[in-house]
């Protein structure tokens, strides 16, 4: 995923795909963006439903759901103690229910990679 500051330094939109050698490769999220295929016409990305939501630059706005706080969020580390136990018939720490019919986002955040980003909503 490639994201870009707007003009006053907050980011609010996703670039779902990079173009290496004249193709276009998804990001690991573009699949998420409507039930069945997402089409990629050059530079434009076509929804199952016809819909084209990518600007002339390859990128969208985003639809932020709100406010801070709205999904959960679990260290990775929690996740894996918690798996470790219930494999050891334990309970697990954390209940394996809030990860039924879940999308699951994996992603990292330390200030030393400059993974904080000014967004609409903080």
């Amino acid at each position: 995923m490639t994201a870009l500051p707007d003009p006053d330094g907050v980011f609010r939109r996703y670039r779902p795909y990079v173009v290496l050698e004249g193709r276009a490769v998804p990001s690991l999220g573009t699949p998420d963006l409507g039930p069945g295929p997402v089409r990629f016409d050059g530079d434009r990305l076509t929804l199952p439903d016809g819909r084209t939501i990518v600007a002339p630059d390859g990128s969208f706005l985003l639809n932020y759901h709100g406010p801070r706080g709205t999904y959960r969020r679990y260290p990775v580390a929690k996740v894996i103690s918690a798996f470790m136990q219930w494999q050891a018939g334990e309970e697990p720490s954390i209940p394996l229910s809030d990860f039924r019919d879940a999308h699951v986002i994996v992603g990292y955040a330390a200030t030393g990679l400059y993974d904080l980003k000014p967004t609409p909503l903080s």
